[in-house]
């Protein structure tokens, strides 16, 4: 794992690349009690050749930056994020499978103060952990529960940003999902549009009612997370003059009677 230790009195510490270890907390720690931290995650895959690649390491950093920003977390350089980003890779590239599997990569930011005054934090820790994955559904198409009674996130809210609290609410439907047969959710916002799915941005592609192809795609306004992925998935689709593209805010009920009258050709989570 990387460690990097932050006060205010004296900056970021020099960067240590260690065994995983256990933190310690007191009850009182201010992440704890007020949800106080920023995470990202990426994946390293490994080429033909045995290299590691990464995939627009600049657009997980600013993600996880711009998060940070909103707990007023301090900034960590990108040309410093980049030099421990390559070390760390180094360091674990034996566990990185071969492709279609993975390196998973998540840094992690968050407070070892213990106050229980809601306050910009004077000591901050930038921790990052990997672990190899799997495809997590596969080949084949997967079953998606809709969540049609309660919204994820609002407009304006903390959906666009990277807090591993905004993960909490989904648990209740995404167990619901799995034991009734399903694989995910997709979920709505306060306003009942679609937005996403549990950890991956919506897709679709189909007739609207003017008879048009389009490939749509919620619009973010603070509610949906800014997936890398959905971003480049945006810039090539829209490079094809053939296909239009657009991030829109699309109704459930909308959706849902899309579906009835055949008009989804293909969703993409």
């Amino acid at each position: 794992m990387l460690e990097v230790h932050w006060s205010s009195s004296s900056g970021w510490s020099a960067p240590v690349i260690c065994p995983v270890h256990n933190f310690s907390f007191n009850p009182y720690n201010k992440s704890l009690q007020f949800g106080l931290s920023s995470s990202d995650g990426f994946a390293v895959y490994k080429s033909v050749k045995g290299q590691a690649l990464l995939f627009r390491p600049r657009c997980n950093f600013n993600r996880f930056i711009n998060s940070s920003k909103e707990l007023y977390f301090p900034k960590f350089e990108y040309k410093d994020y980049i030099k421990c980003l390559e070390k760390f890779i180094q360091s674990n590239k034996t566990w990185i499978p071969n492709f279609p599997s993975g390196l998973f990569i998540k840094p992690l930011m968050f407070t070892e103060e213990e106050d229980l005054v809601a306050s910009a934090c004077k000591k901050v820790i930038l921790t990052m952990i990997a672990f190899p994955f799997k495809p997590i559904y596969g080949d084949g198409p997967i079953k998606l529960m809709l969540a049609h009674d309660e919204a994820k996130s609002a407009h304006g809210g903390t959906g666009g940003s990277c807090f591993p609290a905004n993960y909490a609410y989904s648990m209740k439907y995404l167990q619901r999902a799995l034991n009734a047969g399903y694989q995910d959710v997709l979920y709505m916002d306060s306003e009942t549009n679609v937005s996403e799915a549990s950890t991956s941005n919506f897709f679709m592609v189909w007739s609207n009612e003017k008879n048009q192809t389009e490939l749509i795609t919620p619009v973010l306004r603070g509610s949906v997370f800014p997936g890398v992925i959905r971003d480049t998935l945006m810039m090539l689709a829209g490079a094809n003059k053939t296909l239009k593209v657009k991030s829109i805010s699309l109704p459930m009920k909308e959706f849902i009677k899309a579906g009835k009258e055949k008009r989804v050709m293909y969703l993409v989570i």
